[in-house]
């Protein structure tokens, strides 16, 4: 039987993969289930696994190529199969990529004409290197290529360099220490926060929070805790804890604007941003009000470290319902996030810092915590925004509620 291996769709915003590596290479025996290629996406690498068992016949789309989702990339199929009509459509694909005879050889016979000077050989060049060559305004006959037959690759587009750039007469005066593609994880986050700035018409508001209890409470239990469940709870695993409980009181900031309606989700799927050198990645915490804080505590450090390592699958990114991003571990005493889309709303949160308050009349020294939601106001209107608000404000003040019985 044949197989055709094809660039899959991991994810709704996807539309194209970019082949890092062939695991597997033409001739080879494979296995179902046997990973056989590793691509790139905007959000993850990912192992293509063999849909069948047999032989890999033909590698249709080779390394550095950017190819749409469900294009064919390989061929499985027996040693004794026919598989003619895929070999002529590579041909076919491929002969873009050969240089021009324009009626003359590659390589003239001697004696032959060289091609008038205006007939320009065709510069090779691999998808993927296109594309970075565009983003970064660079003029690709400058180029030299190292991949086969002078082809420009990937690599060759990195390692340009910035004084060779079409334009020289807009370089900056200053040195440039180094120049990156922006692309790939970069260039998604950059889209979907554009996506966001321009589409939704965002209000914010902004609360402070006295978690003097909830500091408080975490100091004198977590040792006990950690022996118990396992885990430590952070001050971030409360907050997640409190704006679950909310988001069921308050299911309109639980909706998602999608081609023109609005669809209120049932499960309550929380992204927690992680840090990375390269970006943010957002793994999901799904159904994050049906755990109990040491349960939210344990998922979250699983899907954080599974993300730096980059051992995550789409999977984990995806059917996010609502965003929580804190920067407080880093000294950001505040900060006004961008809705993730098509969510209705983010929750940022700032550091815990003690400041006079006053109570009854009294100065008082409280830990206080620093909130911001920013919210479409398509969906939600300012009072409901302020009351899911005041609930997260008023979970986190009172943290007994979000503890399970016995802790």
């Amino acid at each position: 039987m044949i197989w055709e291996v094809r660039m899959p769709r991991l994810d709704d915003a996807m539309k194209e993969g970019t082949i890092l590596r062939w695991i597997k290479h033409e001739g080879e025996p494979v296995q179902k289930g046997e990973p056989i290629v590793e691509i790139e996406t905007q959000k993850v690498n990912y192992e293509i696994e063999a849909p069948g068992t047999g032989i890999l016949r033909l590698i249709v789309e080779r390394e550095e190529e950017l190819v749409p989702i469900n294009a064919i990339i390989g061929v499985i199929a027996e040693s004794d199969e026919d598989i003619s009509a895929y070999r002529d459509m590579v041909k076919e694909k491929r002969k873009e990529d050969e240089p021009e005879a324009r009626g003359v050889s590659a390589s003239p016979a001697p004696g032959t004409p060289a091609a008038a000077p205006e007939e320009k050989k065709r510069i090779l060049i691999t998808p993927i290197a296109r594309k970075l060559a565009g983003e970064r305004g660079l003029d690709i006959s400058r180029i030299r290529g190292t991949g086969p037959g002078g082809r420009i690759t990937k690599e060759d587009v990195l390692h340009f360099r910035p004084s060779e750039r079409a334009f020289p007469e807009e370089e900056p005066k200053h040195g440039i220490r180094r120049t990156l593609p922006f692309s790939g994880m970069r260039k998604t986050i950059a889209d979907r926060m554009l996506e966001s700035w321009r589409s939704a018409p965002r209000a914010e508001h902004f609360m402070s929070a006295d978690v003097t209890e909830l500091v408080r409470i975490r100091d004198n239990n977590k040792e006990a805790w950690e022996r118990k469940h396992g885990v430590r709870p952070s001050v971030n695993d409360v907050v997640l804890a409190a704006a679950a409980k909310a988001l069921r009181a308050f299911p309109m900031v639980n909706a998602s604007l999608r081609d023109g309606r609005i669809e209120v989700d049932e499960d309550i799927n929380i992204s927690v941003a992680v840090a990375l050198e390269r970006g943010l990645i957002t793994p999901v915490l799904r159904r994050a009000d049906a755990r109990d804080i040491f349960a939210v505590a344990r998922e979250t450090r699983r899907l954080a470290e599974l993300v730096r390592k980059g051992e995550h699958s789409p999977e984990i990114l995806a059917d996010s319902t609502f965003t929580i991003t804190n920067l407080g571990m880093f000294d950001v005493e505040f900060f006004v996030p961008i809705i993730n889309p098509p969510e209705s709303a983010i929750l940022a949160v700032g550091k815990i810092e003690k400041k006079p308050v006053v109570i009854n009349d009294a100065i008082a020294i409280r830990s206080m915590m620093r909130l911001c939601l920013a919210y479409d106001h398509r969906l939600l209107d300012g009072v409901v925004a302020a009351r899911f608000l005041q609930s997260i404000k008023h979970e986190l003040e009172n943290p007994a509620s979000l503890m399970p019985e016995g802790a």
